[in-house]
């Protein structure tokens, strides 16, 4: 149409211009419609904050409140990102002459620009690949766990991936090479093939958006916590206890005891094969990502160390003196204090979002007799238990505030399946002191909770977006089919049948489907390798899995469904325009 308002006499810049009003309206109105889903997708957030994800905002009450200058800011940005994008295409498209355009597989760079296209993007290629290489491996090296540094790599590596690509697809377009796209392709796959290769444009857009989308939903999907993946092994975020427990007054008795047993009115015969790990505490604000204010003075617990060493319970993300440590736990030795500084050991997540601390950075407290003391972050535990608390040894914490006599906080281990019957067992007999226990996998769920709340919208969001993707790649399928209406017509009259024709292009536009989500699902990898490393959360390959499948029989089938409608129409009335 563009081609024949030239020929028409149009001049370019008329022929551009009613080109993008017209496009620019259709942008505005899926802009407006846009804003309005987005609206209706924010109130349901926040209605699941309130209901079934209540328990990421500790059961806060929120309100929703719809800002209108936020509103009109991304109606306009949205506006001036499609504007942009109609004037640099209609720009490029306007230089072609009248012939061109009006020629099938116009919308394609002409083959005589192919040799300087594929040498820039090979440089290209090149570049951003080693740039990944690197900096995957100095991660790596470094022994770094930082997740930023292989996300960044695995998204470089996409990019690597898509410029692969559009090289391979511009070069196999030349009919003179050989393999694809020559005379010896003739067979099924090789028709389906020569139908990628004919627009290699198109067919990189849609592996773009796949793969770009897969990338996404499969990065940020890794990093969804799990809370009862290994919850047995002492190296997980439970350190292999079954109960957390808590009472509200001291107990001033060794419950791993039979004399603090019997004090207690404890069955022994229901404790059999249970041992309790006690800590005391010292008051203070709560440095879990389920406190909303942020934490001043965090809670002390007073840990045994050399018990925990003993048990090798729970893993480090970091240590201050990593090559000097052959056991974490070993960084809270009295020999580690002194005067002026105490050595603490925290939760990751704790110090990096709550505390805004890194190992190596110090605390202000002030002990029992009003002295000064700095406490110093030592280490970092691998989302444990534990969250919120800053961890000491308990004779550090007998030194500096006396008055903190007896236990309040305990871990227990149990015989597997028999986590009820003892927190029944010992709530019955210590419920004058306030004995409350919790399933450990069950508390580090209240702590995931939060994060993988956060990563459900996003990927709730992101899916969303990937499947309207592939309904949307379904229409540019049809619409592929519909501008080949005279050659599978001509195909139809020669003997092929409709079958056949629609497994070719099943089969043609298939491949492209796959291969752009199995382009993002493998550069994805790149950017979860600190997830499968030893020591590593598990990943949730289950829901990893359901939602790319979920995605690619959506894409299989808006896919067969283009072929099935583009074949079975009137194909025979389209040899008249050949």
């Amino acid at each position: 149409e563009l081609g024949i308002l030239l020929a028409l006499g149009w001049t370019p810049g008329r022929v551009s211009g009613l080109v993008w009003r017209a496009g620019f309206a259709l942008a505005a109105i899926g802009t407006i419609l846009g804003s309005g889903l987005g609206v209706v997708y924010a109130r349901g957030v926040l209605w699941g904050l309130t209901t079934i994800w209540s328990s990421a905002v500790a059961r806060a009450a929120l309100e929703y409140h719809l800002g209108i200058p936020t509103l009109v800011i991304g109606i306009m940005v949205s506006l001036m990102v499609a504007a942009a994008t109609m004037g640099l295409t209609l720009r490029k498209l306007v230089r072609r002459t009248a012939r061109e355009l009006m020629a099938d597989g116009a919308l394609d760079l002409p083959v005589a620009s192919l040799p300087r296209i594929s040498r820039w993007w090979t440089s290209l290629m090149s570049v951003v690949g080693l740039l990944a290489v690197g900096m995957a491996s100095w991660a790596v090296a470094a022994g770094k766990n930082e997740p930023g540094l292989f996300f960044g790599a695995g998204f470089l590596w996409l990019l690597t991936g898509i410029c692969v690509l559009r090289v391979v697809l511009r070069r196999w377009s030349r009919p003179s090479r050989c393999g694809m796209g020559s005379r010896r392709q003739t067979g099924f796959v090789g028709l389906a093939i020569r139908s990628i290769t004919r627009r290699p444009s198109r067919s990189l857009g849609g592996v773009t958006l796949l793969a770009s989308a897969a990338f996404l939903l499969c990065a940020i999907g890794a990093f969804k916590l799990e809370d009862s993946a290994g919850a047995g092994r002492p190296e997980s975020g439970t350190g292999g206890f079954g109960l957390w427990a808590r009472t509200a007054l001291p107990i001033l008795k060794d419950l791993n005891a039979p004399d603090g047993r019997d004090f207690y009115g404890i069955s022994a015969s229901e404790l059999e094969g249970t041992s309790v790990v006690a800590f005391r505490v010292r008051d203070g604000d709560d440095a879990s990502c389920l406190n909303l204010a942020r934490a001043q003075r965090p809670r002390l617990l007073g840990v045994p160390a050399a018990e925990f060493a003993r048990r090798g319970a729970f893993s480090f993300s970091e240590l201050a003196e990593a090559g000097a440590l052959t056991n974490g736990w070993q960084a809270l030795s009295p020999s580690k204090s002194d005067v002026t500084e105490t050595p603490a050991i925290g939760d990751a997540a704790s110090l990096q979002w709550i505390l805004h601390k890194q190992v190596g950075d110090t605390l202000d407290y002030v002990d029992e007799q009003g002295r000064p003391f700095k406490l110093r972050i030592v280490g970092a535990l691998e989302g444990s238990v534990l969250q919120g608390n800053l961890l000491i040894s308990e004779s550090e914490l007998i030194r500096r505030f006396p008055g903190e006599t007896g236990h309040r906080e305990f871990l227990i281990q149990t015989p597997t399946g028999r986590e009820a019957t003892v927190s029944a067992s010992l709530s019955r007999s210590l419920q004058d002191v306030g004995f409350e226990a919790t399933p450990t996998w069950e508390r580090l769920g209240e702590f995931n909770a939060v994060q993988n709340t956060y990563l459900d919208t996003f990927q709730l969001l992101g899916g969303l977006g990937l499947l309207l993707g592939c309904a949307g790649f379904g229409v540019i399928v049809l619409r592929n089919l519909q501008e080949r209406r005279g050659e599978l017509a001509l195909m139809l009259a020669l003997g092929f049948e409709r079958g056949y024709l629609v497994r070719s292009a099943f089969v043609e536009n298939g491949t492209v489907l796959v291969l752009g989500l199995g382009l993002g699902i493998i550069t994805a990898i790149v950017a979860v390798l600190p997830s499968l490393r030893p020591g590593g959360h598990p990943l949730p390959w289950t829901s990893l899995a359901g939602m790319m499948g979920l995605v690619a029989a959506a894409g299989l089938l808006s896919t067969a469904w283009a072929a099935w409608k583009a074949v079975h129409e009137r194909l025979l009335d389209s040899l008249r325009d050949l």
